[in-house]
């Protein structure tokens, strides 16, 4: 009897373009990040435009460009 040799590869998460803004009286537009889920958009732009301050931190928006 043969036995077949499955080969799985691990698969790619794809990233995509996520706008980051951060919330004030009118909205101030920082810029884009690519990450492949939200939670890592916010890490990535936390990293990117050194917010330090938890406060700043609540303050942004992450969607999807």
């Amino acid at each position: 009897m043969e036995t077949a040799t499955i080969h799985i590869f691990p698969t790619r998460k794809t990233e995509y373009e996520w706008e980051v803004i951060r919330l004030r009286c009118r909205g101030e537009y920082l810029g884009t990040v690519k990450a492949a889920d939200e939670d890592a958009a916010l890490q990535a732009a936390v990293k990117m435009f050194a917010l330090k301050t938890t406060s700043a931190q609540k303050q942004l928006l992450i969607r999807r460009a």
